[in-house]
């Protein structure tokens, strides 16, 4: 306002028309209000009509400043207490009586929207749970109907192996039967052949050969003086029996491979009572093989009281040991191969069916069980289920089958395995037991000859 008293001053005549205009403004702003004095308007007014004097100038700029400063004021004593005002609105009305109790009640929609939307959420887990337990229950369902399906040739293992325990045991029993009857031809067990004396073992073994062994046309039989026909006559009669009668016996009590060696079974049960031709063939074979001679029976009591007989005894009973040894292997093999257990009759069938696989098409099971026993021994089971069983391209063919099936049935093969590697163990330790006899017998020259040595030395004087 200064500014603007300078200017009208310095401007002259002009002055009156800024005057002019600077009074209406003022009019314009205060009148309403009643604030201009009269002393400030008439001043204003007397500008209009000409020059005023400086004092009027001042006291109306300072009039006007007042009245601004006031303005100000009470523009701004206004505005703070509308804004108090506002804000005591705002806080008290606005925010407590509508957007606290919106807000909570919105809160509280939420939340309960929120719960709402979390047991669905809970539901959809349980649901997952419960389904994913039905599926679990289902696979493990369908996994049980599998796994416990067993296969046909499965249950071929299970059906074939049923007897083969039982023929064992059998096997055992009638390898233990001809040590026995070893022993007792040895030693004259009483109620034997060889009893009596070693000619009487010859000839009753002579005589056995005559009427069942003695095949005519040996020796030599296109020359007149040679053959066996005198020596193989029964009676002495011109024209009566001569040799073996049964030609399929002929020689058996000598002919190891024909008696033993090819056939898978043998037709030897020492538990049922009976004699068959197998068995009387075998013993005949056997005393040819081990023992030829027997242990001499010119022993009598008396003779036996002497140290020296005593001493001799003893020597043979060693002997009749040795024999026992090495004809122990022969007696394993017979047992092998000797008849199944009663068992076997039924599952005889299912052997005979696996044979047949191999045979060609059109083969009768008259054909099948003249390959083999109705009785199979434990060799002849054993060989079938660790050999011709695989020799089927069927058997292949079935391992094609549910994993389960096919571990049971590498469970069986090596069940089989573990049998023949026993069997084969077993056949080392006969092995071995032969071969150690035999060094004893090599050492007996030499351990006599050192024995007597220091029997016969004496000590040196001093």
């Amino acid at each position: 306002m200064q500014g603007v008293k300078t200017h009208i001053l310095k401007r002259g005549s002009s002055r009156n028309w800024w005057a002019k205009l600077l009074c209406a403004f003022l009019l314009s702003m205060f009148v309403s209000q009643s604030v201009f004095s009269e002393r400030a308007w008439a001043t204003c007014a007397c500008t209009g009509m000409g020059h005023c004097a400086d004092l009027d100038c001042n006291r109306a700029v300072q009039e006007i400043n007042d009245q601004h400063n006031d303005l100000l004021n009470n523009t701004e004593q206004e505005f703070s207490d509308d804004l108090r005002a506002f804000q005591d609105w705002m806080i008290d009305v606005m925010m407590d009586t509508e957007f606290a109790p919106a807000m909570a009640m919105t809160a509280t929609q939420m939340a309960a929207v929120a719960m709402y939307q979390v047991e669905v959420i809970g539901a959809f887990l349980d649901a997952e749970n419960q389904l994913d337990t039905q599926l679990l229950f289902q696979r493990l369902e369908i996994e049980a109907h599998r796994d416990y399906h067993p296969s046909e040739e499965l249950c071929l293992f299970g059906t074939v192996t049923r007897s083969l325990a039982a023929s064992e045991a059998l096997a055992q029993f009638n390898r233990a039967a001809l040590a026995e009857i070893s022993i007792s031809r040895q030693l004259g067990s009483a109620n034997t052949n060889a009893a009596p004396s070693v000619d009487q073992d010859l000839a009753g073994r002579w005589q056995q050969f005559v009427t069942t062994y003695c095949d005519v046309k040996d020796n030599n039989w296109l020359r007149a003086d040679t053959g066996l026909d005198l020596a193989c006559d029964h009676d002495g009669v011109a024209g009566g029996p001569k040799g073996g009668s049964n030609l399929y016996r002929r020689n058996r009590d000598l002919d190891y491979t024909r008696m033993i060696d090819v056939p898978r079974t043998i037709n030897v049960d020492f538990t049922n009572g009976g004699n068959t031709t197998d068995e009387e063939d075998l013993m005949a074979l056997g005393n040819n093989l081990y023992g030829h001679r027997v242990l001499t029976r010119n022993l009598s009591n008396a003779q036996l009281q002497n140290e020296t007989a005593q001493s001799l005894f003893m020597g043979l009973r060693g002997v009749a040991a040795k024999r026992a040894v090495a004809q122990d292997s022969f007696n394993a093999i017979v047992g092998l191969k000797s008849n199944g257990s009663s068992n076997t009759s039924s599952t005889s069938q299912y052997f005979a069916a696996i044979l047949k696989e191999l045979m060609p098409a059109g083969t009768s099971n008259e054909d099948i069980y003249a390959m083999m026993s109705q009785k199979p021994s434990y060799y002849e089971q054993l060989e079938i289920l660790s050999q011709k069983l695989y020799q089927d391209p069927d058997f292949y063919a079935s391992l094609y089958d549910k994993p389960a099936n096919v571990s049971r049935k590498y469970v069986a093969m090596k069940a089989i395995e573990l049998m023949l590697d026993r069997a084969t163990y077993e056949s080392q330790l006969r092995r071995e037991m032969s071969v150690s006899v035999m060094l004893s017998s090599k050492l007996r020259q030499a351990f006599r000859k050192a024995n007597s040595g220091v029997a016969s030395a004496t000590g040196q004087g001093e």
